[in-house]
């Protein structure tokens, strides 16, 4: 049988190694322009601009009229895929995207409210060369496929840089199954 003062020994140990294993935040992130990683080294790129698109993998930009496919989610859900390309981004650590589907009679929001911070994984190459950045396959959630199968829509956005401007873009789309639905 072990005493209890092994079992004390043995329990702060295990204390100790478990939170040294706990990753901290980096709480030097800064997002008002000082401390933040990944921009464009103080390379003035423009002002904050970007295309509306759509894409699991690869940017497809959005027209007027465009179509964008409803699929189904792992969990029960639906749901259609939206992708932006953004120049002038002064951090691409430090940007955030809220956007929706409204119905384009009566302006009623048809889709869950995608209000996130964008997460960029770094290029081990150093940021794109012409300053274009691309987020795809964002999930834009929709609770109730008959509000937004074969009617007009409307899919708008606003992206916002801290320290920076909040351009809006929107496009006129409609929405049906995917190719597995039908």
């Amino acid at each position: 049988m072990i005493n209890r003062f092994w079992r004390r020994g043995i329990l702060a140990f295990v204390s100790i190694a478990f939170l040294a294993g706990c990753e901290t935040s980096d709480s030097s992130k800064s997002c008002d322009g000082a401390g933040g990683t990944g921009g464009t080294g103080g390379i003035d790129l423009g002002d904050l601009a970007f295309e509306l698109g759509t894409g699991v993998s690869s940017f497809v930009p959005l027209a007027d009229g465009d179509l964008l496919y409803l699929q189904r989610g792992f969990q029960g859900g639906q749901h259609v895929y939206v992708a932006i390309r953004a120049s002038g981004v002064s951090d691409p650590e430090c940007l955030r995207l809220k956007m929706a589907l409204y119905r384009a009679d009566d302006g009623r929001r048809v889709s869950v409210l995608f209000d996130m911070d964008l997460y960029y994984s770094p290029d081990p190459q150093g940021p794109p060369p012409d300053g274009v950045y691309e987020w795809t396959g964002l999930l834009l959630a929709v609770p109730n496929p008959d509000d937004v199968l074969d009617v007009p829509l409307r899919l708008e956005a606003e992206l916002q840089q801290e320290g920076g401007g909040r351009p809006k873009e929107a496009r006129e789309v409609t929405v049906e199954w995917g190719y597995e639905e039908r």
